[in-house]
């Protein structure tokens, strides 16, 4: 018999497709009474979903399933009617029986919010989540700014849909607060099971400022990998009104969003841009919208059910600064350590000619091609890396040092970005070359990817021009980003 179509949900960051409506976050919250499985694909899957990534070991698929089951195995169509209206039965069943359940189970919500659950096939629920809010005795420097976002579940037999609403706030403390709906998991989730759910909040209407300094925030940071802030367009309102599209490429696709602004990465704490610099956010500016990206990644599967809700906590200033940044993002997809290899390094390079063009993307015409200044970097590895190095190269393959971090730790502090106490100037001939080593002390080669078992070496540069000009929104899908 032909297989059953599931409903699945593809979660791999370098998967270059357009996202649609059908890419949905599914929130375990609401499947507890279904078998969760997360599998491998297979390859003729793989190889037809992916259009050939490159990521075979690491892709997987969430797959939910409303048959109980103790083992995966490929589903296959219902060929009759009394199967169908057994298959119905048993989910009514469940329901009720989920239901009674959740009523005896201690709810482990964070306080200050409430997560909507589906009381019946088919409804639709309004909740709210609302960070606390500092209370001060004047208006906020940038007023309040709010997103939904719609969680929507389907499954073989029927459609639960949730509507969850979230409020992003700027307290008179000069902060706003972004904070994500609140994501669950059940208890021992696979180890490697990973997530990448999206949320816009809208500064449209809000008094122009500028972002200062940033830090995450979350209930269960042993879930969260990384979380990523785009800076977007009205137009990204309507494509993550809810959560979904786990690819940069989904992000940057028709004028969405237009650059990687800052990322947050395990263990990293508060950084404060360099004084005078920051990302100016509200109408008029390359920022009417942020858009926040969480990366989830089970490391050790929870022993029980959890719910995280993160706040990306941001300092703000009114008006704009007096040197705007701009980011520049270097990574290879190309990586592979071999397999039992010691103090290996692997180097790639973003051309002078690719800066070029990345800088043609975010910068006022009038200032490309002139040189430019690296304020910072946020240097990213995992857990296999023990050395970091920027470097700018000229023509001649001379080279000058932008920043290195010699040892390097992995998670933990050394994700933090780095300020550098001297601008460092770019010339218009020079390229960037990052240089990363590794030990891999296991039998099998360790390539790009967003999984326990997989690397990173790439670079988020912290730029202004010299004279200070306003970056513009990016004209390309590839934002601001130089990938090899």
């Amino acid at each position: 018999m032909a297989p059953r179509k599931k409903q699945h949900l593809l979660l791999l960051e370098e998967e270059e497709r357009n996202c649609t409506d059908e890419d949905v976050f599914v929130d375990p919250e609401q499947l507890a009474h279904y078998p969760l499985m997360v599998q491998p694909l297979e390859k003729e899957e793989f190889q037809d979903v992916l259009f050939d990534s490159g990521d075979e070991e690491e892709a997987h698929i969430l797959t939910i399933d409303a048959q109980p089951a103790t083992a995966w195995t490929r589903p296959r169509r219902v060929g009759t009617v009394a199967l169908v209206a057994l298959g119905v039965l048993l989910l009514v069943i469940g329901v009720g029986f989920y239901q009674a359940r959740k009523h005896q189970r201690p709810t482990e919500q964070p306080s200050g919010s409430t997560l909507g659950h589906a009381l019946a096939v088919g409804d639709n629920l309004s909740t709210t989540s609302s960070p606390a809010r500092t209370a001060t005795p004047s208006p906020s420097v940038l007023d309040t700014a709010t997103a939904s976002t719609n969680s929507v579940v389907s499954t073989n037999s029927a459609l639960v849909t949730t509507v969850t609403s979230t409020e992003s706030e700027l307290v008179d403390a000069g902060q706003l607060n972004l904070t994500f709906p609140p994501v669950s998991f059940p208890a021992h989730t696979s180890s490697n099971y990973f997530l990448f759910p999206c949320q816009a909040f809208d500064l449209s209407t809000a008094p122009v400022g500028h972002i200062t300094a940033f830090e995450l925030h979350s209930t269960h940071p042993e879930l969260v990998h990384h979380s990523d802030v785009f800076l977007c367009t009205p137009a990204a309102l309507a494509r993550f009104h809810k959560s979904g599209c786990p690819t940069f490429s989904s992000i940057f696709t028709n004028g969405l969003c237009t650059a990687l602004a800052f990322a947050y990465d395990k263990g990293a704490v508060k950084f404060h841009f360099p004084e005078g610099t920051g990302f100016a956010v509200g109408p008029g500016t390359q920022a009417p919208v942020l858009v926040m990206q969480i990366h989830y990644l089970i490391f050790e599967p929870p022993s029980s059910y959890v719910t995280d809700v993160s706040t990306m906590m941001l300092d703000t200033a009114p008006g704009l600064p007096e040197a705007p940044l701009f980011t520049v993002g270097l990574g290879d997809y190309n990586l592979r350590i071999p397999p039992l290899s010691s103090n290996f390094s692997y180097s790639f390079t973003c051309s002078a000619s690719a800066q070029h063009f990345n800088l043609t993307q975010v910068l006022p015409v009038n200032v490309v091609g002139q040189s430019w200044l690296i304020r910072g970097a946020h240097l990213h590895a995992h857990e296999h890396a023990t050395r970091i190095m920027l470097e700018a190269v000229n023509e001649t393959e001379s080279t000058r040092l932008v920043m290195e971090m010699n040892p390097y730790h992995g998670y933990g502090a050394d994700q933090t970005f780095q300020a550098l106490e001297t601008p460092f100037q770019m010339e218009p001939n020079e390229s960037l070359r990052t240089t990363c080593w590794f030990n891999n002390t296991g039998s099998s080669a360790i390539v790009y990817g967003v999984t326990t078992t997989t690397e990173m070496c790439g670079i988020l540069v912290l730029a202004t021009t010299i004279d200070g000009s306003t970056p513009v929104p990016a004209t390309s899908t590839a934002g601001n980003l130089c990938m090899t």
